[in-house]
């Protein structure tokens, strides 16, 4: 659900969105205004992240790198690039969805500890 609400989201403010990201490439204080959303969304997708069962239990740095992938997939552009030109942007949210789902279920429950991570790399 949560993606499909960024879907109906970006369709019904596509235009203002875009001219807002575009105003704050020339304006240093709404810059800071758009980076505080920003940081707002990635905190909404930290506590998810924090929330489900399949990343819970992960480190925060491997959440916090979860959490710029998945902001990823969720910009705009994304859900453009996918629909087409002049698409509905709800056309893409099954698309985005299949990643996200793709993307979490990869994403290993606990990070090895680091004596194999040594290992690891030095058999590299």
């Amino acid at each position: 659900e949560y993606v499909q609400r960024f879907g109906d989201f970006y369709e019904a403010e596509r235009g203002p969105l875009k001219k807002l990201r575009a105003y704050a490439a020339f304006d240093a204080d709404f810059s800071r205004l758009v980076r505080s959303r920003d940081d707002k969304r990635s905190a909404g997708l930290l506590y998810l992240v924090q929330c489900l069962p399949t990343t819970s239990k992960l480190p925060a740095a491997h959440q916090r790198k979860l959490v710029s992938k998945l902001k990823a997939l969720l910009l705009l552009e994304v859900f453009e690039s996918i629909a087409g030109p002049q698409q509905a942007l709800q056309r893409a949210t099954p698309v985005v969805l299949e990643m996200v789902r793709a993307l979490v279920e990869t994403v290993p429950a606990t990070s090895p500890p680091p004596s194999s991570r040594a290992k690891s790399a030095h058999r590299r």
